[in-house]
């Protein structure tokens, strides 16, 4: 750990210093403004087409999770974008909040725990921005040119949760992993 940020902690060890320290650190924000654009991009071109499909999602079918609930246009996108934001932007933030707080390398296991956590932790906050946000377009009937509310409603949030504990806590490791094929070795890239 670098010793600002080292001493940051030491100075004070309150959540408060920890996560200010977690959010001046450069992967964190990457993370933060990739899953930003990427969970803001289709959201803008339905705003701005005025439609509900995008174009090179034409082809997936809309799925339902369960028969009675009515399950999301589309699946795919749904999977990509929560694999970012919230699910991994908040694995991020939880692996490196353990990190710093322990002031030590985590092992595998607690790595893991800190991403699911923080993945969770993440999505329930996103899902109660989306639950507010869902019930103040109704209250005051906006909706997007389309005629959509631009919200989820209450039908997805439980699927949002189990993209962020079972499939989101992967996106740091497989960044990881990309990282680590693309990184040059003395004899070329790998």
């Amino acid at each position: 750990m670098p010793e600002r940020y080292a001493a940051a902690v030491r100075d004070s060890s309150s959540f408060r210093s920890v996560l200010a320290v977690v959010l001046r650190r450069q992967r964190s924000l990457t993370w933060i403004a990739t899953g930003a654009l990427l969970y803001c991009a289709p959201a803008v071109f339905r705003y701005i087409e005025a439609t509900n499909y995008l174009p090179f999602m034409q082809y997936s079918q809309p799925l339902s999770t369960f028969p009675f609930v009515p399950g999301p246009a589309f699946l795919l996108e749904k999977l990509i974008v929560n694999f970012v934001a919230p699910g991994g932007i908040g694995a991020v933030l939880g692996d490196t909040y353990a990190s710093v707080r322990a002031r030590r390398q985590l092992t595998a296991k607690e790595k893991a725990r800190a991403r699911i956590i923080g993945s969770l932790t993440l999505a329930i906050i996103w899902t109660l921005v989306q639950y507010a946000g869902f019930t103040t377009s109704q209250m005051t009937h906006y909706v997007f040119p389309s005629g959509s509310n631009p919200f989820e409603g209450p039908a997805y949030y439980p699927l949002n949760l189990a993209i962020a504990a079972l499939w989101a806590p992967l996106a740091p490791y497989l960044t990881e992993i990309l990282h680590h094929v693309r990184k040059p070795t003395r004899n070329g890239p790998v």
